[in-house]
């Protein structure tokens, strides 16, 4: 049996602190680099089921921070507009509640809810410059409201930084810890 100094780690200290490395390691990795920063066509829309409503579904818009909704709209594909709402200065608002009055003060009914005939439909929005448009049926509508934003399209930004920094702190700190317990055998 060797003679092991007072404060070194144990054997279970290190493979417990181990585990916690890999989990920091791979949320870090996940917050900096796992963001998928690109968008399909479709992405940015989600209608979902909403009882009660004017056309019982509502949109669901994806924008990032600095992004402004400019126009929504519901049509026939090809189509004509259904209804549509519009906006000179845009708006912040990320749902959009078919064929109600649009959000006050920043949008306007260009056109009102018409009849939805049955069959497919088409959303379409205008965030900033970016038109985007999804088909949808309104006969089956999931409640799942998955959107997507191009946000992360420009730098890594500030704080994922700071994560990698103190991700890279502990594993030195855990690298001094394996070096310890090594030495103290």
């Amino acid at each position: 049996m060797s003679k092991r100094q007072g404060d070194a780690p144990t054997l279970v200290m290190v493979l417990t602190g181990g585990i916690g490395v890999l989990v920091v390691v791979a949320f870090v990795a996940a917050v900096a680099f796992g963001r998928d920063t690109t968008t399909k066509p479709g992405d940015r829309i989600a209608v979902v089921p909403l009882k009660g409503s004017p056309a019982g579904f509502e949109l669901l818009i994806g924008r990032c921070e600095d992004e402004r909704v400019r126009a929504v709209e519901i049509s026939a594909p090809g189509g004509p507009p259904l209804w549509r709402i519009e906006s000179a200065k845009g708006g912040i608002d990320r749902s959009f509640i078919v064929g109600q009055d649009p959000p006050p003060f920043t949008f306007r009914t260009t056109t009102k809810l018409a009849a939805l005939p049955p069959g497919p439909l088409e959303a379409s929005v205008t965030v900033d410059e970016d038109t985007d448009a999804r088909p949808f049926d309104p006969a089956h509508l999931s409640t799942s409201g998955a959107v997507g934003a191009p946000c992360g399209q420009r730098d890594i930004g500030f704080v994922p930084v700071l994560f990698v920094l103190g991700a890279l702190g502990v594993v030195v700190a855990y690298g001094a810890m394996v070096r310890r317990f090594l030495l103290a055998r």
